[in-house]
């Protein structure tokens, strides 16, 4: 949706994928701003959900751990391809020791 709550994210925070590593929420909201109109382009008239298999909380480390399932037709690409990825996403959190940022 490109929705993000910039008060969950550190100003220094990274980001990591298989595919790239950048730094900085702002980068982040920027990226993401980005890609919402070519994401809206690509999946238009299809059906498109993204459901969450799985989620666990690792206190001992410090992260939450979800598994997800993107299913979609990209119809606006001329071979109208289908996804189907399963994926994982870990988000690491420290206590806030203030609501400033």
């Amino acid at each position: 949706t490109g929705d993000i709550y910039l008060p969950a994210f550190e100003k220094d925070c990274t980001f990591t994928d298989p595919t790239l590593s950048f730094s900085g929420r702002d980068k982040f909201v920027s990226n993401v701003k980005n890609l919402v109109p070519i994401v809206k382009f690509l999946k238009q008239d299809g059906t498109n959900k993204s459901d969450l298999l799985d989620i666990s909380l690792n206190e001992e480390e410090g992260y939450v751990e979800t598994r997800w399932n993107m299913v979609g037709d990209l119809y606006a690409l001329p071979w109208k391809p289908a996804i189907d990825v399963i994926g994982r996403t870990k988000f690491w959190y420290r206590q806030s020791k203030s609501n400033d940022d």
